[in-house]
């Protein structure tokens, strides 16, 4: 027998075991995946002329199969490996995609956990209201925990791809749109995600201590623990050139978030030598991460009239969630709340703009206002009146922290 039919042979036992466990019919593999039923069943025969099963839908079928809980426990990243290198691909079975779709899971029960936590523990006091405390973070600027990072799977993977590999990122959006939280993400899940090596520090460019290029060199320094004496300080971006040379020597990756840069094109003293100087950091191995509402070249053009001093940097833009992102938000901190089926119905109603489109912050709003007025005892969901105030609330605080 051929190793091609060995090998399409593997690949269809090891999808039908699989996919048994899993207590998954042919139909529901398919669409989930988002192949015809007709595809499965070849896969599945191991027909003449081969699966023909491409990387991406590799990665969905091994996803689907994971959040089916088709893998063994504590198996599963050895069974994956296996049945990926069974399906003939040529790439690489991807270590770190899948650590993170376990990592995913882990937080999701984790999210899981805490609510039943909280739920059994009003139930044995009788405060019904303690379940509702902190489950919504509306204007918060600290990323409480990454499990309360939701949607931007694309976003995601596309920033933890250009760190690990050393390549800088703008992110760019509106105001409040969840910038500097994507940020925050990645510092508190880069050990896990990216490795140990992996040093994030982080720098907000209208922080005080950033007036000046001497307060900016002096607190990058101190996020890579490196505390700089006053004289040292004013020699220019030198000591941080030093501190990101001693790093790499370490085998250490240093990654610099720099959160609101716009603020920088505002201060006469960062100029076109600054900007200049932060892009030769990052082609010598600093890999920089920036926050900003408009684009980071119109920011830096329009400060030193000179567009080459960043355009090493890729751009990642952010818009409000999609309808299938609103919905796996509500879901998920509705069950948190205990909000009912309707209630978290209202909070997508609620939380989108005319387009169908739900910035994230205005989700979180009308959580906490049901939330707010469900623990006051000021929650009337059968009288029109209370919702036509409550639409009217809503907008003005929304408007106000957008101002």
């Amino acid at each position: 027998m051929r190793t091609r039919d060995i090998d399409r042979n593997r690949f269809s036992t090891l999808l039908g075991q699989l996919y048994t466990r899993a207590t998954l019919t042919q139909e529901e593999l398919a669409r989930r995946v988002g192949v015809s039923s007709a595809a499965v069943r070849n896969w599945l025969r191991g027909d003449e002329g081969g699966h023909g099963i491409t990387v991406e839908k590799l990665r969905k079928v091994i996803e689907t199969l994971f959040q089916a809980d088709a893998f063994v426990k504590g198996e599963e990243e050895t069974e994956a490996r296996e049945f990926w290198q069974s399906s003939g691909v040529k790439a690489a079975f991807d270590e770190r995609w899948f650590r993170g779709l376990q990592q995913a899971a882990e937080a999701e029960q984790s999210t899981l956990d805490l609510w039943n936590g909280q739920r059994a523990q009003a139930e044995g006091t009788g405060d019904e209201h303690q379940t509702s405390r902190s489950v919504f973070f509306f204007n918060v600027h600290t990323l409480p925990d990454p499990t309360e990072f939701y949607g931007r799977v694309k976003e995601c993977f596309i920033l933890e791809e250009r760190t690990y590999n050393g390549a800088s990122t703008s992110i760019v959006g509106p105001n409040k749109i969840g910038k500097t939280w994507l940020m925050q993400y990645l510092r508190l899940t880069a050990p896990q995600k990216l490795g140990k090596q992996f040093r994030v520090g982080y720098v907000d460019a209208l922080s005080p201590s950033c007036m000046t290029v001497e307060g900016f060199i002096t607190l990058a320094a101190k996020q890579f623990g490196v505390p700089l004496a006053p004289e040292y300080a004013e020699q220019g971006l030198t000591p941080l050139e030093q501190t990101i040379a001693n790093l790499l020597d370490e085998k250490q990756s240093p990654v610099l978030c720099i959160d609101r840069f716009e603020t920088f094109a505002t201060r006469p003293a960062f100029d076109q030598h600054f900007f200049g100087g932060l892009r030769a950091l990052a082609q010598a191995g600093l890999c920089l991460i920036t926050t900003s509402k408009r684009r980071l070249v119109d920011i830096v053009t329009e400060a030193t009239h000179v567009s080459s001093l960043i355009n090493i940097f890729d751009q990642i833009v952010l818009e409000p969630f999609n309808e299938k992102e609103a919905k796996d938000f509500v879901k998920k901190k509705g069950m948190q709340a205990g909000f009912s089926e309707q209630e978290c119905s209202y909070m997508l109603h609620y939380g989108q703009l005319e387009d169908r489109s739900w910035p994230p912050l205005r989700l979180q709003l009308a959580g906490q206002m049901l939330f707010e007025d469900k623990n006051v005892g000021d929650y009337h969901p059968d009288d029109p009146h209370y919702w036509r105030c409550f639409a009217e609330r809503l907008e003005e605080r929304y408007r106000g922290v957008l101002r």
